[in-house]
């Protein structure tokens, strides 16, 4: 995945974005496997834990999945099973144009910790994705020619924000997805309001799949998928 900004309100540095891109995956009769619209998809997830999955989890992954999914297509089903601790997903694609299997589901296993933290450690974090942002919306912007994620910061978020930038004005906020940091710019000024905005995402389908990834909610765990149990009807 190429370097992408991220860009919020006053604060005058950018965030850059890394994707990672995905090979081809081949069927029984050896041609890529895409899904066009009214497609089924069905694969086998498997979590990257080494005790046994509780109920508590596997609803948690249950939950997220079906939410990333419907961004994808229609009848999202996703069932636990308990002996095995697989996790069965089907859905129907509706997308217009073909989709690309292997990168929708290696994107669907990613946990999806989105996080803003002091300075360059991880775990000093002051907002989360999950926890403080409402929502985020694709959009396009006519002012940038470019494809953009709005961000809204619940009240709480929004504080949260507000009073991390005035204490940080000359220090550094890191940006980090999952085990990555994306950026860490330097606060120029304090930042209120509930809001930011993500630029430079590239193209309109990059942009809704980060909004979709953050409005689905972050994995208690990582996923790994079966290959071979990726299967695409008619």
């Amino acid at each position: 995945m190429k370097l992408k900004k991220l860009v919020c309100a006053a604060l005058a540095a950018v965030f850059l974005l890394v994707a990672a891109g995905c090979g081809e995956v081949e069927d029984e009769g050896g041609k890529r496997k895409n899904a066009k619209s009214g497609t089924s998809v069905e694969f086998i997830l498997t979590a990257d834990v080494s005790g046994a999955v509780t109920d508590r989890e596997a609803e948690a992954v249950k939950t997220v999945l079906e939410k990333r999914i419907a961004f994808y297509g229609n009848d999202g089903k996703v069932e636990f099973d308990r002996v095995s601790g697989e996790f069965q997903v089907r859905f129907t694609a509706e997308n217009a144009k073909e989709m690309d299997v292997e990168k929708t589901v290696h994107g669907l296993c990613e946990r999806g910790l989105f996080r803003f933290c002091r300075g360059e450690d991880e775990d000093d974090v002051i907002l989360t994705g999950s926890a403080d942002v409402k929502s985020a919306t694709a959009a396009y912007d006519d002012a940038t020619d470019d494809y953009v994620v709005n961000l809204e910061f619940t009240d709480e978020g929004g504080a949260k924000f507000s009073a991390a930038t005035a204490e940080l004005v000359g220090q550094k906020i890191s940006i980090w997805m999952d085990d990555a940091m994306i950026s860490a710019p330097t606060v120029q000024t304090a930042i209120t309001g509930n809001s930011a905005v993500v630029t430079g995402l590239g193209s309109q389908r990059d942009a809704e799949e980060f909004a979709n990834k953050i409005n689905g909610g972050e994995l208690p765990f990582t996923l790994s998928v079966a290959e071979d149990s990726i299967k695409i009807g008619r």
